[in-house]
């Protein structure tokens, strides 16, 4: 970005910048693209922060260092 905005310009950005800088750089199409792909990584993160817990739980329960409940699966084997 600092080759193709100034520091003003860069300082004055709106958050995130990166779509904005996307969409000066390439038009609406960019910018259409930086937020699909900020959605799909946001959804990502959220998914393996909720799925690492569990799986972490259940290997726990499995061992036996923690209750067995921690570990009941349902009849989808979830």
């Amino acid at each position: 970005p600092y080759g193709y905005l100034s520091l003003e310009q860069l300082r004055g950005m709106q958050h995130p910048a990166l779509l904005y800088l996307f969409e000066s750089m390439t038009g609406r199409l960019g910018g259409a693209f930086i937020s699909v792909g900020l959605i799909i990584s946001i959804l990502g993160a959220w998914l393996s922060w909720t799925m690492l817990p569990v799986e972490a739980t259940s290997l726990m329960a499995e061992q036996r260092l923690l209750p067995k409940w921690f570990g009941t699966l349902n009849k989808y084997r979830a």
